[in-house]
């Protein structure tokens, strides 16, 4: 399907897989923007560091899951200011509590962020 328009302009938007539908309820067929219900995250539900690993596969950020170890840094996986700011969205949805800017910022390394994400689900689950 062709993106409304033109919004093309000659860039090959296919990898993408944006849905540029007609709904207009706000819905992935509308936005063209998957939810992080939608991404491939089949981890068990104590490996915070596999399922960070499976936002940034699903981000596009990395080509391989198994090359994130809790001790990679965003940088050394080369993932831009963009990908940042996706990667803290989409964390907020998949477990499901918000992270300000300055705590993520402030993690250094994957398992930084991995055993805040821990703490976290322990503390709601007790």
């Amino acid at each position: 399907m062709n993106p409304p328009n033109g919004l093309n302009q000659g860039l090959d938007l296919s990898g993408l897989n944006l849905d540029f539908g007609s709904d207009a309820s706000g819905s992935e067929a509308s936005t063209g923007v998957a939810s992080a219900s939608d991404s491939p995250v089949a981890a068990p539900e104590g490996d915070a560091v596999a399922r960070i690993a499976g936002l940034l596969l699903t981000l596009g950020a990395v080509d391989d899951a198994e090359k994130v170890t809790s001790a990679s840094t965003l940088d050394s996986l080369g993932v831009d200011s963009l990908t940042r700011i996706e990667l803290a969205v989409r964390a907020e949805e998949l477990f499901g509590f918000r992270v300000d800017e300055e705590l993520f910022r402030s993690w250094t390394t994957i398992g930084d962020m991995a055993a805040y994400v821990d703490e976290h689900e322990a503390a709601a689950s007790t």
